[in-house]
């Protein structure tokens, strides 16, 4: 069995061939003819019970002809349910700015710096987290000010003695310290209590004021739309998209 979704975008992102991304089978599961083998007697049960025939092909449009515009300092805000494609969208759009700053997008007297994942900070070290920051002290405390990390035996003890969610927003620090001008962020606030995710969205708001980062968040939490105040809005279904926010967008 072999499920493909179909996304035909102008942002087309890395791990797309032809216009399309394809959903690996679980491991222990194969797909019909493949290698001469067969599925599982689990997976016919399941299919039986649920009524979903092995041999037929699925495809689900995911977003097409989707076109978004980001400017500078804008706070861009994927929502919807798990499992409709918000990550798919996400790596996308990752992708096409990554894409386009190396095609030197900005003039040479304005360089945008970095497209910047959180899944890809390292949140480990032996050292103090304190010390796990280059440059001033008074920077350091900053960004972990605003990631919403201040607490004082926080920063003072290491990573792996963290919390799970101080541990988040340390990455999360370590994200903002790196200078980038484009930061995305898949889960965001996922795995913190949800009064402190909206404090952290209020405050990622000020600070993608302030400094003219761009934040590409998605998360299925769809509550957070009023302190991200996000420029764009995306509305993630398992069929398509909904559009909002402040910035002119459009879907063909």
């Amino acid at each position: 069995m072999e499920i493909n979704r179909k996304v035909r975008s102008c942002a087309g992102g890395e791990g797309m061939e032809h216009g399309h991304a394809s959903v690996a089978m679980p491991p222990g599961v194969m797909a019909p003819g493949a290698g001469g083998g067969g599925v599982s007697e689990r997976v016919l049960r399941v299919a039986e019970m649920f009524g979903i025939g092995l041999d037929e092909g699925h495809e689900v449009v995911l977003y097409e002809a989707l076109e978004l515009e980001i400017r500078r300092g804008d706070v861009v805000y994927i929502t919807g349910a798990s499992g409709s494609g918000k990550s798919v969208l996400l790596r996308a759009l990752a992708g096409e700015i990554g894409r386009q700053l190396a095609l030197g997008a900005a003039g040479p007297e304005d360089p945008e710096g970095p497209v910047a994942v959180l899944e890809e900070v390292d949140a480990g070290g032996e050292a103090a987290v304190i010390d796990r920051f280059a440059g001033p002290l008074e920077e350091a405390l900053r960004v972990l000010s605003v990631a919403g990390l201040s607490d004082a035996f926080a920063v003072l003890r290491r990573p792996s003695e963290l919390s799970d969610g101080q541990r988040y927003r340390y990455r999360l620090a370590r994200l903002l310290a790196c200078g980038a001008r484009t930061v995305v962020i898949d889960e965001f606030c996922s795995m913190l209590d949800r009064r402190t995710a909206r404090a952290l969205s209020h405050r990622i708001r000020k600070y993608a004021d302030r400094t003219g980062t761009t934040f590409v968040v998605a998360t299925a939490h769809d509550d957070l739309g009023e302190d991200l105040d996000p420029d764009v809005l995306v509305r993630k279904t398992a069929t398509g998209v909904s559009l909002g926010g402040n910035a002119c967008c459009s879907v063909g």
